[in-house]
């Protein structure tokens, strides 16, 4: 499911993107923000190592994928309990023609992953005085 960002104020909630574990769908956090000079996505990635995280652009979409990996051998122990996610995080999101594909860039810290997404200039507000 790709996430439109013409509809992005319209929107109250964001199904764009999910975490898939076990066969069931649950929600991956993240913020979509638009600024006068750029729209941000930053998305929640505990636990996940910067190296592990892909991000694809091509022709108008945007994809994001990251791997949490478990911190032990399986196969090596008996888990009494386990209630932590080790799944791949996959995020689609449909880019508007007012982002500067060129400047896009991208960052992890503190397992939050944030994009910039730079406005061309014909996309930033402009002030126009009367005369």
């Amino acid at each position: 499911m790709y996430f439109d960002f013409d509809s992005f104020f319209e929107a109250t909630c964001l199904n764009g993107a999910k975490l898939v574990s076990g066969g069931v769908a649950q929600d991956a956090p993240d913020d979509l923000l638009d600024y006068k000079d750029k729209f941000e996505i930053s998305i929640e990635l505990p636990g996940v190592n910067k190296k592990d995280v892909d991000i694809q652009f091509e022709k108008d979409i945007l994809r994001v994928k990251a791997l949490k990996e478990r911190t032990y051998d399986k196969d090596d122990v008996n888990r009494l309990t386990s209630y932590r996610n080790y799944n791949n995080i996959e995020k689609t999101y449909k880019i508007p023609s007012a982002v500067d594909r060129n400047k896009i860039t991208a960052d992890c810290k503190d397992g939050i992953l944030t994009i910039v997404l730079p406005k061309t200039a014909e996309a930033k507000p402009k002030k126009i005085s009367v005369g």
